[in-house]
């Protein structure tokens, strides 16, 4: 636990700004030989805010692009509504031997020690109300409609 971190570049999803804080040795109280990995909220960047609930997901993919570890959580509404920094994530996303056991093909020794880290941030779903779309009825009744029609036929035995 060295407590030593890497922060990304800031990127903007759904209308705020993220970053990514990184611990290639684990963070202060992390279980000894885990790499810890957390998402920052910016709310000081001026964008428009989040309104809903968060949900996200942090991925380690292998060099071929294929997921080795994944884990989420959804960070609710209420803690978007003050103007402090949100910080959430995992002291032990992932044991660091699997990180350099060659067997799970993490680490591209080709172009050195790569990790791929993705990351996906989406509102959770809600039970929306829908309202009922009465067009379907209207077009029919129109079509059965005499004098609504352009073209009427009548067959008679």
């Amino acid at each position: 636990m060295s407590n030593d971190w890497l922060v990304s570049p800031r990127f903007c999803c759904r209308g705020d700004e993220w970053s990514l804080k990184i611990y290639p040795g684990g963070s202060y109280d992390a279980p000894e030989g885990y790499l810890s990995i957390f998402l920052q909220h910016h709310p000081d960047a001026g964008h428009a805010g989040q309104k809903s609930a968060v949900k996200f997901e942090i991925k380690i993919l292998d060099k071929f692009g294929a997921t080795k570890k994944v884990m989420g959580l959804t960070i609710p509404k209420k803690r978007f509504d003050s103007q402090r920094s949100i910080v959430i994530g995992f002291k032990d996303f992932m044991s660091i031997s699997d990180i350099f056991d060659t067997s799970q093909n993490i680490l591209d020794g080709r172009w050195g020690t790569s990790l791929i880290i993705a990351v996906s941030i989406k509102e959770p779903p809600t039970a929306a109300f829908v309202p009922k779309n009465p067009f379907q009825d209207m077009m029919q009744n129109k079509f059965l409609d005499e004098e609504s029609s352009d073209v009427c036929f009548e067959v008679s035995p």
